[in-house]
């Protein structure tokens, strides 16, 4: 079988900018598609002209080595060590895990590979294709896999609330705000925010708009307006006493909470409808 130059180019050209991005994704470093490509066209044109040299077996895999080195200190974003030896051995990674995968498809199917370095094979299917559907799918597992545990991370910041007030119970999520440590001064209890819409839940619906926006809402219920420092539109926030507060813990237990709630100017998340203050729990 004979083998063109450019074919073995172009062959190593799209595996290595194959395993440089899914390792520079893996590791969540920023694609430069400039870099990658000329990384890619430097270690694909060491590998053809390995095969012009016959060089010992050892000084062979001292340039591939110092040939992947040099590939991933052109792509990494912060030049030092240790962030160039992770990039290159997850990049080592990749090359055995696609590596093993060759040899299997060929070899499942009765094929030969003749020349790894050229990859010079006698299969019936091109194993470009095979390669990239292979970066593909690794590249969604990947992706899956981060998105899956970075909402069990932001699960653990959630929490189920009851609240009652006015002989009703109320169900409500909430976020635990890191950023939230309003306290009254003068109780020293820790505030839990809520937006209009929610507070306007617990009173039926008979607090109006107008009331919440010229700060009159203390003519209607019992409460207070408090100074607060933050980037709300409002410099006054208003706030009450609930009948009480309970927290679902994570053990499945609730533990009632010494708090007052605190309306917000703006909206949350749809995901939640308060803001927990770590002071509470």
């Amino acid at each position: 079988m004979n083998v063109y130059i450019e074919d073995a180019i172009f062959d190593n050209l799209i595996i290595n900018f194959v395993l440089l991005s899914l390792t520079l994704f893996s590791l969540r470093q920023k694609i430069k598609v400039f870099k990658v490509f000329f990384s890619s066209l430097f270690g694909c044109f060491v590998a053809v002209l390995l095969t012009f040299f016959n060089f010992t077996y050892f000084l062979q895999v001292l340039i591939k080595v110092l040939t992947g080195l040099i590939m991933c200190l052109f792509v990494t974003k912060k030049f030092n060590f240790a962030n160039v030896l992770l990039t290159f051995i997850v990049f080592l990674s990749f090359t055995f895990l696609f590596g093993g995968f060759y040899f299997f498809i060929i070899y499942l199917f009765n094929g030969q590979m003749i020349n790894f370095q050229t990859l010079n094979y006698n299969f019936p299917v091109n194993l470009k294709l095979i390669f990239v559907l292979l970066g593909l799918y690794v590249f969604f597992l990947i992706k899956a896999i981060q998105v899956f545990y970075k909402k069990q991370k932001i699960e653990n910041f959630y929490y189920n609330l009851v609240v009652f007030y006015n002989n009703k119970k109320f169900k409500l999520k909430a976020y635990l705000d890191s950023g939230n440590l309003l306290q009254d001064t003068q109780t020293g209890l820790p505030i839990i925010v809520v937006n209009f819409n929610t507070f306007n839940k617990f009173f039926l619906n008979k607090i109006s708009v107008l009331d919440f926006l010229t700060n009159k809402l203390n003519h209607k219920i019992k409460g207070k307006y408090i100074k607060v420092n933050s980037v709300m539109s409002n410099s006054k926030m208003f706030i009450f006493e609930p009948t009480s507060v309970y927290l679902k813990e994570k053990n499945g237990q609730d533990k009632k909470l010494n708090v007052l709630i605190g309306v917000a100017s703006s909206n949350f998340s749809s995901n939640f409808e308060v803001l927990l203050n770590p002071l509470a729990i």
